[in-house]
């Protein structure tokens, strides 16, 4: 990691431009955009879960469960596949929408100025910045590929044909369970792994290259201007 590379991860990150960009909608907007069946439909899935989880709570034997499973997943259907037209109310979609590219803009002005104060001014270092970035995160993940291949090779995939052949050919139980406890061994050894790959995501600070390689990414659609 060079030092310039650094300066401008701890810059972006701290700046947080993507904030803009995160706002949630609240209950009034809610109310101002969406028609009559996008309520009838929140209103199906949320008297569905409700009842769901009083049938798990009281563990009653029901088939009028599945039913409630079927609405949610009828619901969720219909809430994605229609045109925006079927559930928003359109001249408040686009108020909304144009909000949101206004938001946009900003973000990305925000983006370049940081960049331009750091000496990341042109589209040449910010392509150089870009695959510092990637070639970072690029040799975490291969890192973690590879350990995991390893074990999976080794400790599971090895094992688990013996076990397969073992079954087949009747051999002796004694036997079976060593492989079987091999098997355990190699799964406790990619938890483990999986385990150490989230915590050094974070003690390696490489949500900060994440986060940098999003924003970096927005910004390629604008670096020709």
């Amino acid at each position: 990691m060079t030092y310039r590379y650094y300066l401008v991860r701890r810059a972006i990150y701290e700046k947080d431009p993507t904030s803009k960009l995160k706002k949630c909608r609240n209950l009034k907007d809610m109310k101002r955009l969406f028609k009559l069946p996008y309520w009838i439909m929140i209103f199906l899935v949320m008297c569905s879960l409700i009842f769901i989880a009083l049938i798990l709570i009281l563990k009653l034997n029901s088939m009028l469960i599945y039913i409630s499973y079927f609405i949610i997943i009828i619901a969720s259907f219909v809430l994605e596949i229609p045109r925006e037209d079927k559930i928003y109310h359109m001249e408040e979609r686009n108020k909304e929408i144009q909000v949101k590219e206004s938001e946009y803009e900003d973000y990305i002005n925000d983006v370049r100025e940081l960049l331009t104060k750091l000496g990341i001014n042109t589209c040449d270092k910010i392509g150089k910045l870009k695959e510092e970035c990637e070639e970072i995160l690029n040799k975490r993940n291969s890192r973690f590929s590879n350990i995991n291949n390893r074990i999976i090779d080794m400790l599971i995939g090895v094992p688990l044909g013996a076990l397969i052949a073992s079954t087949i050919y009747a051999d002796t139980k004694t036997q079976n369970e060593g492989i079987a406890f091999i098997l355990f061994i190699g799964s406790i050894f990619l938890i483990i792994v999986q385990i150490s790959k989230v915590l050094q995501y974070y003690t390696d600070a490489n949500f900060k290259d994440k986060y940098l390689l999003d924003v970096l990414n927005e910004l390629s659609y604008y670096s020709d201007k």
